[in-house]
């Protein structure tokens, strides 16, 4: 046994457990389905987003350099409306919130809420500083302003409201965001953190892992962020318009999802839907991991919206399917 091995204080879990990722093509294998004819509506991503594959070719010679994170961090920065001092751009979300928990790893989290923030926060309990997602993720709704955090989660926020942030680095908690969601490019990593003060976003540079942030994200970072000044709010607006016809969707068959500002909603006690759907090279997402006995699904263009429904009315006249 190796020294590793027997320093372990508990058993690791598994690969399988831990692996988070797109698992479309493996579930397209599985029902013989031609993976790129599913409808994935269990991510949920800007569904007006752009391809940014050929915004992306304009920068492949950056892969032959180390990454320097300066001009994109103070662009960034000069967008949301911050300090550069204070943003730290992150691989990801997920590596934010790593990288906040490691300053202090106990928390408060009330559930239902991303289940990511426990995986981190060694002890969670009612004494400690509270982590919320604003909008919550799963159930989509944005914080009243009398709610507060030490650390906001906004992963969602700019496709809820066309805005960058709710500002709460203003008032010493920490904000996470995700460049993933907006521009809906979940395979090149691009998180940020805003820090309360330039000693905090130090001592995160100092834990993070040197070049975290890849050359062709930062590359593209300057070109997005233009993107986003010109098509933030309509996206947000659009999304809103599709958010609507979605519920109405859902309602026109019976079931009344949970109210959402998100790019996403929650069907309570549908469960039942998730196998017949996914036959249908329709995923969503099992709220079970949640707590919650619902799905959640992503907004979607009118084309894949008109496919659900399409999918729906066939399973609701599937006598065979019972909720």
């Amino acid at each position: 046994m190796s020294f590793y091995s027997r320093n372990l204080k508990s058993p690791a879990r598994s690969f399988e457990e831990m692996t988070h990722g797109d698992k479309s093509y493996e579930l397209a294998k599985q029902k013989g389905i031609d993976p790129d004819s599913i409808l994935d509506l269990s991510a949920s991503l800007n569904p007006l987003a752009p391809d940014i594959t050929s915004m992306a070719r304009n920068y492949l010679s950056s892969l032959r350099r180390y990454p320097d994170s300066r001009v994109a961090q103070s662009q960034l920065a000069e967008a949301i409306g911050v300090t550069p001092e204070c943003l730290i751009l992150t691989n990801g979300g997920s590596e934010a919130i790593s990288l906040v928990a490691s300053l202090k790893p106990e928390g408060q989290v009330i559930e239902p809420e991303f289940s990511l923030y426990r995986h981190h926060l060694k002890t969670v309990g009612a004494s400690f500083p509270i982590w919320r997602s604003n909008p919550s993720n799963p159930l989509g709704k944005l914080l009243d302003n009398s709610e507060k955090a030490d650390v906001y989660d906004e992963a969602f926020y700019q496709l809820a409201t066309g805005t960058w942030s709710r500002g709460a680095f203003e008032k010493d908690a920490f904000t996470l965001g995700s460049l993933t969601k907006l521009f809906a490019c979940p395979g090149l990593r691009m998180g940020y953190i805003i820090a309360p003060d330039e000693n905090l976003a130090n001592t995160l540079r100092n834990i993070q892992s040197k070049w975290s942030v890849g050359s062709l994200a930062l590359s593209l970072i300057p070109d997005l962020i233009e993107l986003a000044s010109k098509e933030m709010k309509i996206w947000a607006r659009g999304i809103e318009e599709l958010r609507d016809d979605l519920v109405a969707l859902f309602c026109s068959f019976g079931f009344i999802p949970y109210d959402s500002d998100a790019n996403y909603i929650v069907v309570p006690g549908v469960r039942h839907l998730i196998g017949p759907l996914s036959d249908k090279g329709i995923f969503v997402r099992d709220a079970k991991s949640f707590g919650l006995d619902a799905i959640r699904v992503a907004v979607a263009n009118k084309e894949s919206q008109k496919r659900l429904e399409t999918a729906l009315f066939e399973i609701c006249m599937d006598k065979t399917v019972h909720g």
